[in-house]
């Protein structure tokens, strides 16, 4: 049956992973292409962007920028605009439909065949057709489910099982160690649960008529998926039929979506293991700790020897109360070919090529890392957060499209806490690579796993059991260091090949005289994924050897003078993008990666918005507790159709988009604006300005930047405008003339003959003195807020003589870091720290409910754990 082995690496392997490796590691300049997709496209065209899609996803992860680009490919399809094809080779086909479930375009794969009558295999056809229909009723089950209990927390439980020796094997052993005090009846006591068993009618028959059907009636209900009798025929000879992983994969989906329309957490147990006594309820209360989703290493046993020393000790129908301890002695008792073809001892000298996992001998057991996790658990929040579906297989897929990193994933490192040991037949025998453990053939068993496949693999699970027969020869804390490393590396090698074919946006990263921060945030973008290159323009006084070592790959180092302006190294820097879209980053804040992306695909979208950029929020970084406490940038967007509208509707709740993604012609024309004007406060105002005047912007419900508290380069007469004018306005003045000047121009450029009066043919157009009112008025809407009368009269007493103190602005006192009613507290998957969401910010209400629920926070906590480790010894 199809578990921890069927649907992992054991068959998967064989199946899925040859054609993935094909897809990664082709240079054949027909597939390695842009990701665009012509007006008419082909089945050909439709493949090859496929597999580039992937390759996309393999480097960066599943999230920001391919969901636009499957957008396109939907509605290519669904729209009618894929070209009726003269002839369908059966291995295009095969390759086109297999990418579009691996990407989640079911409902487009199923009107693509039905549209053109492709020759899929009717069997595989019929797959498409059954899950399309009975996912909808699954859910509508499941939501029919929730309406009964609609206060009560679900446990809902994913299997899958047909023929009458799996359905014994999952009755007598899998279900009876699930009855177990500590497992079914123990989650029973937290809230409702309910077994979601997909299986055909003679299948539902022989478990109705079993006793032990009773036994769980007693505790839990029980939800049939029937599946017609043809398609569970099909699929009878297992492993060796073609594509089996593929077609599984769909079904197990059948449980996800009743899980979903029920809110439900959802276990998903193999049928084909045993599970040690209080695993499920260890599991049900990691998501009380915060952890979203669970799993774990395990060992595999074989069936024929392995279930009669089950028998022997747990006779008759009672449940099977094992502890991890003796479970997982047993199955090294009775070990299958693939789990000792892994273990990394003196006596294995043949090791396994598809390794999910590695076991290292160790005093008192075996000490697991794992690349690969089988979704043991996934909570509710977790689980609403699957929306694209990996419909091939969950194993390799569902954990990737849940989360962006690590953070929110549990890796029992305790498996006496939890524990789920697979068997399987003793003749089904693996491929080895004929030579002991080999790291470089461990790393090309996982050149197809994801980011966050392999940021799980660091960590430990020490699992207890007896081991005797094991002679350790190697160092595991040397190896997995060695592994761990070798894996970052392979994954910004990956982003570096494809940047090529899938970036529209530049990055810019001004830095001067802060090589540590700048370190910290190149080290930061690169653990996150970036796929895009990235400028580092660096003026520092004294260039740092070390920040220019660190601009590899996608990072290229710029340097310039240290008494270079700051508008003529960006527009130096500026005119070498050649990318459609370009943004700017500071070297001490922290702007996510995913935001970026989000701001890309919208702006992709909307080609009258000139920039978009999400929330912007104030925290302390440098602490044990990252602190975010304050909402800086929220004002909504801009879509005004007039751009003195637009100007207006910036400038009287003004909040700068500097640090945002744009257009990179209207980003360059901004800088223009921004060199032209006099004054940091002004230059920063006609940058704005201009982009605004040229076109609609965007506030994105995401999370951006968080701020720091590393202070500015620039002192406050310069940036603030009571305060410059404060200290001389005459310059002030002189700079406002100026930069409204400049804004004259912008809009005759816009619109002209709009807002000046001509005279002379030969002479330059003059501003109307409407167009010169309008304009003073839209910045007195802004000027006027940051007047404080108190300020200014103080200061008009010094300037005529009156014995009084220079002026000082009040310094900010420090915050009161209790944890009150309303905070929200996360725990982090970084030793010692914690995420505090203060409840001023959970609860502002100019931000977007959806940038702040559970699951994007997740995402963002599991980036800066990326971040913030490296920072806070750089600071």
């Amino acid at each position: 049956m199809a578990g921890f082995l069927g649907s992992g690496l054991g068959g998967f392997g064989r199946t899925v992973r040859r054609g993935l490796r094909r897809i990664w590691r082709s240079r054949d300049p027909p597939t390695l292409r842009p990701l665009e997709l012509s007006p008419t496209p082909t089945l050909r065209e439709l493949a090859d962007l496929t597999d580039s899609l992937l390759r996309l996803e393999i480097a960066n992860g599943c999230f920001g920028r391919i969901e636009y680009l499957l957008e396109k490919v939907g509605e290519a399809i669904l729209a009618g605009r894929v070209v009726p094809p003269k002839e369908a080779p059966e291995d295009l086909l095969e390759r086109l439909w297999i990418n579009m479930l691996r990407l989640g375009l079911l409902d487009e794969l199923r009107h693509l065949i039905a549209q053109h009558d492709l020759p899929v295999a009717p069997q595989v056809a019929a797959f498409f057709e059954f899950c399309g229909g009975q996912y909808a009723a699954c859910r509508a089950r499941g939501a029919a489910y929730r309406a009964r209990f609609p206060d009560e927390e679900i446990f809902a439980m994913g299997f899958i099982v047909w023929g009458e020796a799996y359905i014994r094997n999952f009755l007598r052993y899998s279900l009876r160690s699930m009855l177990a005090p500590g497992n079914i009846p123990a989650v029973a006591r937290q809230g409702r649960v309910v077994l979601s068993i997909v299986t055909d009618a003679a299948g539902a028959q022989l478990i109705r008529a079993d006793p032990l059907f009773d036994a769980i009636l007693a505790i839990a209900e029980v939800e049939l998926t029937l599946v017609p009798d043809p398609l569970m025929a099909s699929l009878e000879g297992g492993h060796l039929v073609r594509n089996f992983y593929i077609l599984y994969g769909l079904l197990d989906h059948c449980s996800i979506f009743f899980a979903q329309g029920a809110a439900a957490h959802l276990f998903m147990i193999p049928v084909d293991a045993v599970v040690a006594d209080g695993s499920l309820d260890s599991m049900a209360g990691y998501r009380l700790q915060g952890f979203e989703c669970c799993g774990g290493g395990n060992l595999v046993a074989s069936t024929e020897t392995f279930l009669p020393a089950i028998d022997s000790r747990f006779p008759g129908a009672g449940p099977i109360v094992i502890s991890t301890f003796e479970l997982a002695s047993l199955a090294v008792e009775h070990a299958h070919h693939y789990f000792t073809s892994q273990v990394i001892a003196s006596q294995n000298v043949d090791f396994g090529k598809h390794p999910r996992e590695l076991f290292w001998p160790r005093e008192g057991g075996i000490e697991i890392h794992s690349i690969f996790i089988h979704p043991l658990f996934t909570s509710a929040v977790g689980l609403a957060n699957y929306r694209r579906k990996h419909y091939a297989n969950i194993d390799y897929g569902m954990i990737p499209r849940l989360f962006a990193g690590p953070a929110r994933i549990k890796i029992i490192e305790d498996p006496r806490e939890a524990y789920v040991n697979n068997f399987t037949a003793a003749d089904r025998v693996y491929e080895t690579i004929g030579k002991p453990f080999d790291v470089d053939a461990f790393l090309r068993a996982h050149d197809v796993s994801y980011p966050v496949q392999m940021s799980l693999f660091p960590r430990a699970q020490m699992l207890p059991c007896r081991r005797d027969a094991w002679t350790p020869y190697r160092d595991p804390d040397r190896d997995v260091a060695t592994i761990a490393t070798r894996l970052r590396q392979e994954q910004r090698s990956r982003q570096d090949r494809i940047a090529a074919i899938a970036s529209t946006l530049t990055i810019i990263l001004p830095t001067r005289n802060r090589p540590e921060l700048c370190r910290v945030q190149i080290g930061f973008l690169k653990d996150c994924g970036l796929g895009h290159r990235v400028i580092v323009a660096d003026s520092s006084d004294q260039p740092d050897r070390r920040l220019r070592k660190a601009c590899t790959g996608l990072f290229e180092y710029r340097p310039f003078p240290g008494a270079t302006s700051f508008d003529a190294k960006m527009r130096a820097v500026a005119d070498t993008v050649t990318t459609p879209f370009v943004s700017m980053v500071t070297d001490d804040d922290v702007t996510f990666p995913s935001a970026l992306e989000a701001c890309l695909a919208f702006l992709e979208r909307h080609p009258d918005h000139t920039v978009a950029q999400g929330y912007v929020l104030d925290a302390d970084l440098d602490g044990g507790d990252i602190d975010v406490h304050a909402v800086r940038w929220f004002t909504p967007s801009n879509v005004e159709t007039e751009p003195l509208r637009r100007l207006y509707e910036l400038m009287r709740r003004y909040q700068p988009y500097f640090w945002a993604v744009f257009r990179t012609d209207v980003y360059r024309r901004a800088l223009d604006a921004l060199a032209a004007a006099q004054g940091t406060f002004f230059k920063e105002l006609a940058f704005g300005a201009t982009v605004a005047l040229v076109g609609k912007s965007a506030r994105l419900p995401v999370i951006h930047t968080l701020r720091g508290t590393v202070n500015s380069q620039t002192p406050v007469t310069e940036t603030h405008p009571l305060m410059w004018f404060l200290k001389d306005s005459g310059s002030f003045f002189a700079a406002y003339a100026a930069y409204r000047q400049g804004l004259v121009q912008q809009l005759e450029r816009i619109e002209p003959g709009r807002h000046a009066v001509r005279g002379a043919p030969t002479e330059e157009p003059a501003p109307s003195a409407a167009c010169l009112q309008a304009l003073d008025l839209v910045h007195a809407s802004y000027f006027g807020r940051e007047i404080d009368m108190g300020m200014v009269n103080h200061s008009t007493r010094v300037q005529l003589g009156d014995p009084i103190g220079t002026l000082n602005l009040p310094e900010p006192g420090p915050r009161d870091p209790a944890i009150g009613a309303g905070d929200r507290v996360h725990p982090s998957s970084i030793a010692g720290r914690r995420y505090l969401w203060r409840k001023a910010v959970l609860t502002f209400d100019e931000i977007a409910p959806q940038a702040l629920d559970p699951s994007r926070l997740a995402r963002l906590e599991a980036e800066l754990d990326r971040f913030l480790p490296v920072r806070g010894t750089a600071r």
